[in-house]
């Protein structure tokens, strides 16, 4: 908060951008809501919508492989320690076996195509999560790279406005 007086920029926040994680959007105690008590007004939230796939992935991971006890995913871990050594130039598919499953995959990979044709492309992010997800369900999206992130690319510059970050929270 004193870098945001020193300088100048209480009086032009307007709106705060956050993923959904309980210490930035909690209502007693998040970081939105604290900055928001501290400007002393309300401002807008615009929690991301980049971190509700988070959600959706985490279900399907808890279905398939059962519920995380720790706080650190042990497969994850693993996957950190060996992602150097990982190819891209040759990605694993999912096999199915069901027939029943076979034709839902189909069934997905033809709308996610169907996405990426069409007149009005998604923004980079779900243009990114359909390309992954055509992947996996074994159908190459695009002569790019799509194992290269798009975030990485980003300026984080919203509406042309460099962002001042305060821990997660991106204060426009």
């Amino acid at each position: 908060m004193d870098l945001l007086e020193a300088w100048g920029l209480t009086v032009v926040i307007t709106a705060l951008v956050f993923d959904t994680t309980a210490s930035n959007s909690g209502v007693h105690r998040g970081a939105a809501k604290l900055l928001e008590q501290q400007l002393d007004r309300k401002v807008f939230y615009l929690a991301c919508r980049h971190h509700i796939l988070e959600v959706l992935v985490g279900a399907v991971w808890e279905n398939l492989f059962g519920k995380v006890k720790s706080p650190e995913n042990p497969w994850f871990k693993h996957f950190k320690d060996v992602w150097t050594d990982l190819t891209t130039d040759n990605p694993t598919t999912l096999s199915i076996r069901q027939k029943w499953l076979n034709k839902k995959k189909k069934e997905c990979k033809e709308i996610l195509q169907e996405i990426l044709r069409s007149e009005k492309p998604p923004r980079a992010d779900y243009r990114e999560m359909t390309e992954l997800t055509l992947i996996v369900l074994g159908k190459h999206a695009s002569p790019r790279n799509p194992l290269e992130s798009s975030w990485s690319h980003s300026s984080g510059q919203v509406d042309g406005q460099k962002p001042v970050f305060y821990e997660d929270v991106h204060v426009c």
